[in-house]
């Protein structure tokens, strides 16, 4: 795809315009199977999936938890403030909320995504323009954003994002309405975003939801019907692809030459590189 075209041009917002930080990759890949390449391509959209149902979600209670014991040591370090009055500043979670997640990789070549995703399907991984896929999610209220391996990372930047004044103080002055919003907002943008760090070769980078969504739809996942979200240009306007890996299979070759005929079919993807994986692995 030729960079210096801009096919967003006519949309409401033009992802060019943003301004991405010199430390994100130029591109990101997204695994996933035949059928969902097949559906992002002809539909435009990409989907969010809810994390309550996905196993992300134990990640997600683990962030929860740093976030939690972060900001009970931002607050405890605050003059005058007894362990009654800490308890009760801090937002409690009883539940994990309603963030939906996309995820992507830097690696669009990765041994661990081709057997993670496989379970005896062919894989492909889709390479996303990392700009202008950052101003696609801004439409929809998506952030994306990287992910933060192991304990130590999670709690050093939490720490940075919780003790800005404005929410520590307001915490210490008892505004209840701000404090709960605050508080919820920061903590549930930045704790899907935490991992163990055994999973750190991945370098993970996700679109987490920053409002509650409008429309939700439901598709089935093995034994779920799986709440997500869709987003992206649609409307006839290309999401910003600049290519797409074959991953191992039986007959990968012969997926190749679909994929790349699917895409010929295509005008405003015409473009498109369709590479194969370079891993020897074998579904």
């Amino acid at each position: 795809m030729d960079d210096s075209n801009d096919l967003f041009s006519g949309m409401p917002l033009s992802p060019r315009q943003q301004t991405v930080p010199a430390s994100y990759p130029k591109s990101v890949s997204h695994y996933c199977d035949l059928e969902a390449f097949r559906s992002i391509v002809t539909r435009g959209l990409l989907w969010a999936s809810n994390i309550n149902f996905l196993n992300d979600k134990q990640e997600m209670q683990h962030g929860l938890k740093i976030a939690r014991d972060v900001m009970q040591e931002l607050l405890r370090a605050q003059p005058n403030m007894t362990d009654t009055q800490v308890k009760r500043s801090l937002w409690t979670v009883s539940d994990v909320p309603d963030v939906y997640v996309c995820c992507f990789c830097e690696n669009p070549d990765l041994l661990s995504q081709w057997r993670g995703y496989g379970a005896g399907k062919q894989i492909v991984s889709i390479q996303f323009d990392t700009v202008d896929l950052v101003g696609l999610g801004l439409i929809d209220d998506m952030v994306l954003g990287q992910i933060y391996y192991g304990k130590e990372a999670a709690l050093t930047l939490l720490r940075d994002l919780l003790s800005k004044p404005d929410i520590v103080q307001s915490i210490v002055r008892n505004r209840n309405v701000a404090t709960e919003r605050e508080q919820r907002e920061t903590i549930v943008q930045w704790s899907p975003r935490f991992k163990d760090e055994g999973f750190a070769e991945e370098r993970e980078w996700r679109f987490v939801s920053k409002g509650k969504p409008t429309t939700v739809q439901y598709r089935v996942r093995d034994n779920v019907l799986l709440p997500y979200i869709a987003f992206g240009p649609a409307n006839g306007y290309p999401l910003p692809i600049r290519s797409v890996t074959i991953g191992p299979g039986k007959e990968s070759d012969l997926t190749s030459k679909s994929v790349s005929h699917f895409i010929q079919s295509i005008p405003m993807y015409q473009g498109v590189r369709v590479l194969d994986s370079k891993i020897p692995f074998r579904t």
